[in-house]
């Protein structure tokens, strides 16, 4: 971890290396220096590391938090070249952009990572929480971006009920990570981010043994809109109540 805490500052002083070079051996070929830009993007690439050397302190998965780190680390060595070069007079040579590249490049990988292998379980957004423990309508647009995006990564299971019971019956049979949304006049949504089919179906199982359920439609979500998601399960719901 060390390693990992130090390795944006090593990248920054390897990027500021041009300046050591022209201190050391002079630079005969170099043009006016540019001081105040120089100094921009050196206090620019201070900043990275710093953020970088923070970033290993993330409650992320270890893939996604190194792939940040080292992500930082490369903007901060390419800012610092930059700076050096600038500070000493140096013409910019044609690759000098390319550790801002990788470093684009590593986050890119840790949104890969974030969202698939190492993805989180997302917690219930405490402003939207009503008295029962579920939330309400507001939070599932609050959550619709990431919801999508993880759908993208792994299929999730969205339960739609439709039940006289209070809402914190419903509540009390929930596992740890799911999610339930409160969306009025009798009717829920429960979103399982973590679930083999034959979870979910045991838990549809449960609810149906232990609350009065009027009609209930279940989906696996895997890509697509959540807006037409629920538009579907609650035509279901609808078409099933109707009968």
């Amino acid at each position: 971890m060390l390693g990992f805490f130090l390795l944006p500052w090593g990248l920054l002083l390897l990027g500021l290396f041009p300046l050591y070079r022209e201190v050391r051996l002079g630079c005969p070929g170099c043009v006016q220096a540019e001081v105040y830009p120089g100094l921009l993007l050196l206090l620019e690439a201070v900043l990275l590391a710093g953020a970088g050397s923070l970033f290993t302190r993330l409650p992320l998965g270890p893939r996604t938090r190194n792939l940040l780190v080292l992500g930082l680390g490369l903007l901060a060595l390419d800012r610092g070249y930059e700076s050096a070069l600038l500070l000493s007079g140096t013409p910019l040579p044609p690759l000098a952009p390319l550790a801002g590249i990788l470093g684009v490049g590593a986050f890119v990988l840790a949104f890969l990572q974030a969202t698939g292998p190492e993805a989180p379980l997302l917690p219930p957004l405490p402003g939207y929480t009503l008295p029962s423990g579920l939330m309400g309508k507001e939070a599932l647009w609050a959550l619709e971006g990431s919801l999508e995006g993880l759908a993208r990564r792994r299929p999730l299971y969205l339960l739609y009920l439709a039940t006289e019971a209070p809402p914190e019956a419903l509540a009390g049979l929930l596992r740890r990570g799911d999610l339930a949304f409160d969306l009025g006049q009798g009717e829920y949504l429960v979103l399982l981010q973590r679930a083999r089919p034959e979870e979910a179906m045991g838990l549809l199982k449960r609810l149906q043994a232990q609350l009065p359920l009027r009609a209930h439609a279940m989906e696996r979500w895997q890509k697509g809109r959540l807006k037409g998601l629920l538009q579907k399960l609650q035509a279901e719901i609808l078409l099933r109540t109707s009968q």
